[in-house]
């Protein structure tokens, strides 16, 4: 009877555990200490649970982080303008493409009065859920206070002011941003670090690329930063218009590691400006394409392109912005 009792106990108790494992329940432990096949069969048992309890807190902690990577998408997409963003009298079209789940690029158009708007593209040094962050407190202040500033330099040095206590260690933001008058087409603009404006004519075919003087948001304080920052301006002519991006274009690179350069949008703006903004977006995407042959973007794209509307003749003679011929 002891004899039967001891080997059938140990059998017993792994029945027990295989049920309580089918249940569900991964802290169940056997407890079998002898060293008979039985006991060996046990201690592997518990140590299989043991795998699977780790593996399942693994499985829970990777949903989560899905999950909250869905939310942090859907947060970055509601950051950016909606598809059919528009200014009366110009035509835009932006593109926004991270390279990862969740990005550090971001653009907007900002309503400032009837006759102004606000223009910007911006590149967070620090992708993930830390730039989203930072990207979603920078577009909720530049929206709050845009509307007080009549000076591009002025508000970028004012937003520098706001965000560098909040900023963590070598995070940073180069940004550009300008503001459109819609009557006569001028634009000033600054820039903090940002890559340099493409400025496309529609009478000589020319284009150029306008420099901006700043120094990233968030690197130093206040006197620095506007020492460095000045406001500059062009005028958008009817037919007339700009590119503003960011490194993801300028910096995609090929097999042999080249860069695709500025001299890639260069040639697109030169070839495509008679084109609808739309058109000189996606050629530009395309180029980029072609130019990587396969490789994988490294960094977040942004591409944003603003033309004031052609100027066209009706039939009393007189010239209007934009429309059809009456």
């Amino acid at each position: 009877f002891l004899l039967t009792a001891r080997i059938v106990r140990p059998i017993n108790q792994l029945t027990r555990g295989t049920e309580e494992i089918g249940r569900g329940n991964l802290d169940y432990r056997i407890d079998v200490k002898s060293r008979t096949e039985v006991g060996r069969l046990a201690h592997t048992f518990n140590e299989m649970t043991g795998r699977l309890k780790e593996a399942q807190k693994a499985m829970i902690e990777k949903e989560r982080l899905n999950r909250d990577l869905e939310i942090a998408h859907e947060i970055e997409e509601k950051l950016l303008p909606r598809p059919n963003h528009r200014i009366p009298g110009y035509d835009v079209a932006g593109f926004h493409q991270s390279a990862r789940v969740v990005g550090g690029d971001y653009y907007d158009l900002i309503p400032i009065d009837d006759e102004h708007v606000g223009i910007t593209v911006a590149d967070v040094a620090g992708k993930g859920i830390p730039g989203l962050v930072v990207m979603a407190m920078t577009s909720a202040l530049l929206r709050t206070h845009a509307p007080s500033y009549r000076s591009p330099a002025e508000m970028l040095a004012e937003l520098n002011t706001m965000l560098l206590p909040n900023m963590r260690r070598g995070m940073f933001i180069t940004m550009f941003y300008g503001i459109l008058h819609l009557p006569t087409g001028r634009f000033t603009f600054a820039g903090a670090g940002h890559n340099p404006l493409v400025h496309f004519r529609a009478d000589t075919g020319l284009q150029s690329l306008v420099g901006t003087k700043g120094i990233p948001l968030g690197l130093y304080g206040a006197g620095r930063f506007a020492e460095k920052i000045a406001n500059q301006s062009i005028v958008l002519a009817p037919g007339d218009g700009f590119l503003q991006y960011t490194d993801g274009v300028s910096e995609a690179t090929n097999p042999e590691m080249e860069e695709f350069g500025i001299d890639g949008i260069l040639e697109t703006a030169r070839e495509d400006c008679a084109r609808t903004s739309r058109e000189i977006v996606e050629g530009i995407l395309e180029r980029v394409r072609l130019f990587a042959r396969g490789t994988p973007a490294d960094d977040d794209i942004t591409i944003l392109a603003v033309k004031r509307a052609a100027a066209v003749v009706s039939e009393t003679g007189a010239l209007r912005a934009g429309g059809s011929r009456k």
